[in-house]
């Protein structure tokens, strides 16, 4: 279980894997109970409804400082979204890190949507660097992620350079069967970047996320 740093609307927060878990099967419970029940997922303002209730039960014991405080309320807006580029095989992409800066790597292999096999590279810039600069770059680690970097526009997308997958020619049975074994190690986005920083700086202390699911 690990925590990292991010920011909400300019706001320093400290998030972690468990209470997100949490939060993630709390989410996967509602949305079976709207759709056993009303037949239907739920709407913004009952997600909103239903946390405001829950959160305004405890807020003695989520926050501080709440003796004469009391929650103003939730809001869960949608908003259009805007087109975004599939990230594909030969994709070189830059990963901003915690410290400034960025690292960067490349997608090996793209499995489907939200599953992509990456190479990592030892290379570190304070600016974002060009595919003439990453293509020299060696390799640091392989790992297995998802696509949730990009689709947050956390992982920028670079350019290019085409390369033929390899499971090219296979069926769908090998390919699938290819999939499975290549795993390896496995991250999420945030734990994929606290791993290439721990490489990046040499190494320094127990590797974190040693293995995840």
């Amino acid at each position: 279980m690990g925590w990292w740093e991010t920011y909400r609307n300019g706001v320093h927060v400290e998030i972690g894997d468990e209470p997100l878990d949490a939060v993630d099967s709390a989410i996967k419970k509602i949305i079976r109970a709207y759709r056993r029940d009303m037949k239907r997922k739920p709407s913004p303002d009952e997600l909103a409804v239903i946390l405001e209730t829950s959160i305004k039960t405890h807020e003695l014991e989520l926050f501080a400082d709440m003796d004469e405080r009391e929650l103003d309320g939730i809001e869960v807006r949608l908003k259009q979204r805007s087109p975004r580029q599939k990230p594909v095989t030969g994709d070189y992409f830059a990963v901003p890190l915690s410290n400034g800066g960025y690292g960067f790597g490349r997608i090996k292999d793209a499995f489907s949507r939200d599953s992509i096999l990456v190479e990592f590279l030892d290379e570190h810039s304070g600016v974002l660097l060009g595919l003439s600069d990453l293509q020299r770059a060696p390799l640091l680690f392989e790992c297995h992620t998802g696509t949730y970097g990009f689709e947050l526009d956390q992982w920028l997308l670079l350019g290019n350079v085409p390369v033929l997958s390899a499971r090219s020619g296979m069926t769908a049975k090998e390919s699938e069967m290819f999939h499975t074994t290549r795993l390896g190690h496995s991250y999420g986005h945030e734990a994929a970047r606290i791993v290439l920083e721990w490489y990046l700086g040499g190494q320094k202390g127990p590797k974190p996320y040693e293995s995840r699911d």
